[in-house]
């Protein structure tokens, strides 16, 4: 009778061949699958930065998406020496099971965080966007001498919904100039909300046949003598705010007679 060739471990015990190939297969096996959630990462992180990460700079998106697969690395020897030595004290087992309960408590911690924070970079994004926006239109407007438009849409959380707002040229008639209007569209999700509706006037008529816009807007009319005219009907309104479903909110304000635009 044959018997398993066997050799005595740290204990004592009698360790067989084969007890061993599993060891060594279940280690090579957790290896595997440790390794191919960071090369799914680095493989995947070229189309999902755009998702996690602001839009409108596709290669700062991309360098955070991979200074976060870096942060995976450099985190590395400092968990060896910590868990390492638990390992080494309370036995391989128990460390695996601590680690698997603390990464589950920081998911359920940063998850929730991590989507406010790229909710709220989003938000800053498309303010900046529309306050820059509205700064050019008072610049073209002063630099051409002639009056510029900036005509909000209704609310869009889709960029599929088309342009978020419009930069529309003013001829000297009073029409709209629709070889020189610029549109812009904000990021997915984010959106200009308190548009209250805009006073009837042959602007409108004309621009919602030329640029297909409906429904209520926000226009802003900035003259070429520096000041900025609200054409609104709600009377006190010189702001407008920039949101992704009510939170987080900035606000852009606006002084009429002197086109001051400032963000807060």
């Amino acid at each position: 009778m044959t018997t398993a060739a066997a050799h005595s471990g740290k204990d004592g015990a009698r360790i067989t061949k084969k007890e061993e190939r599993r060891v060594v297969f279940a280690s090579s096996l957790g290896t595997v699958f440790e390794w191919y959630d960071f090369y799914l990462y680095a493989t995947l992180a070229p189309f999902f930065a755009a998702l996690f990460f602001p839009k409108g700079n596709e290669t700062a998106a991309l360098l955070s998406a991979f200074a976060t697969y870096a942060a995976g690395f450099l985190v590395r020897p400092f968990g060896a020496l910590v868990f390492g030595r638990i390992g080494d004290i309370a036995g391989r087992k128990y460390t695996f099971l601590i680690t698997i309960v603390i990464m589950g408590i920081l998911a359920a911690i940063a998850v929730p965080s991590w989507f406010g924070i790229v909710e709220s970079r989003a938000v800053d994004s498309a303010a900046n966007q529309v306050a820059s926006d509205l700064r050019l239109a008072h610049t073209k407007s002063t630099n051409q001498l002639a009056k510029w438009r900036v005509i909000i849409s209704p609310e869009k959380a889709e960029e599929s919904a088309g342009p978020d707002y419009y930069l529309v040229r003013m001829t000297s008639a009073g029409n709209v100039d629709s070889s020189t209007s610029i549109s812009r569209t904000l990021p997915d999700n984010t959106k200009v909300v308190g548009v209250p509706a805009l006073q009837d006037d042959a602007v409108v008529t004309t621009l919602y046949s030329i640029l297909g816009v409906s429904g209520p807007t926000r226009s802003l009319e900035f003259s070429p003598n520096g000041s900025m005219r609200n054409l609104t009907a709600v009377a006190g309104s010189n702001n407008i705010q920039v949101t992704v479903d009510g939170s987080p909110v900035r606000q852009i304000n606006f002084v009429d007679a002197t086109s001051r635009i400032d963000l807060v």
